[in-house]
């Protein structure tokens, strides 16, 4: 949609919505979709196969497809997370007749939703924001302790007009680097524009270096994260397990 705008392409006004997976959907760019008046339809799995989870038709909030597989949100103390109550997603898979996985601990954090949809009526376990491999969707401070994450940044403005790609890559707390893929030339103004605009928004606790690059590269399953943590044992900074499962996580979130 980024690529027709910039190159003056209208959409074919039959396409009403998007179906989307393999990455996480941030309100940006949902926003970015219902601008052009598209409803969007996320959905939530991984390689694993042990849990799906998808969209209705009149609601956000992530809805268990049970006979995919038994999904449980757990608490930091093992325990079952109640309504509201964040929690790891662990997958009991129903599909996978070689190699079963019971109560495997996907690494993937999520808020746990109710047990009936208002919305479409579906009695599905329903999940809300969805986190794919906890901890790396997060910025640290530089005390190590404030964790600031993409959804605080609010992008949804002109400020990433004429970038077709970002990405803020963190080594240690308390600094990043943002770089940016722009589609006109770029100097030393342009790279004041970001600082002012993302200071505040890191609430001052983390230094921001803005690099514009010619490419940003994808990860070796294709997918272009917003967010390049490196941080070491930034899941233990959540409160959440260290252990990270190694398979692929999918999720539009």
């Amino acid at each position: 949609m980024e690529f027709a705008a910039s190159e003056g392409l209208n959409l074919p006004a039959s396409i009403q919505a998007v179906l989307l997976e393999s990455e996480a959907l941030f309100p940006h760019q949902r926003a970015s979709f219902r601008d052009k008046k598209l409803r969007t339809f996320s959905c939530y799995g991984h390689s694993e196969k042990l849990v799906m989870a998808a969209q209705c038709e009149g609601s956000d909030e992530f809805h268990v497809h049970p006979t995919y597989g038994y999904c449980e949100v757990l608490d930091q103390n093992g325990a079952v997370a109640s309504p509201g109550e964040s929690g790891e997603i662990v997958g009991t898979g129903f599909i996978n007749e070689v190699m079963p996985f019971i109560r495997y601990r996907t690494g993937d954090g999520v808020t746990r939703g109710g047990d009936k949809c208002s919305a479409c009526g579906r009695q599905h376990l329903l999940l809300k924001e969805i986190q794919g491999r906890w901890g790396q969707e997060f910025l640290v401070s530089r005390d190590g302790r404030t964790l600031i994450s993409m959804t605080s940044l609010n992008l949804h403005d002109d400020t990433f007009d004429g970038i077709t790609r970002f990405q803020f890559q963190q080594n240690v707390p308390g600094k990043v680097v943002l770089k940016l893929v722009s589609t006109k030339a770029t100097g030393a103004k342009d790279a004041a524009r970001f600082q002012r605009h993302f200071e505040p928004k890191l609430a001052h606790a983390i230094d921001l270096e803005v690099q514009f690059v010619d490419e940003i590269p994808l990860t070796r399953m294709g997918k272009q994260p917003m967010i390049d943590q490196r941080c070491p044992d930034v899941a233990g900074l959540t409160g959440r397990p260290a252990e990270a499962r190694q398979g692929d996580m999918s999720l539009s979130a």
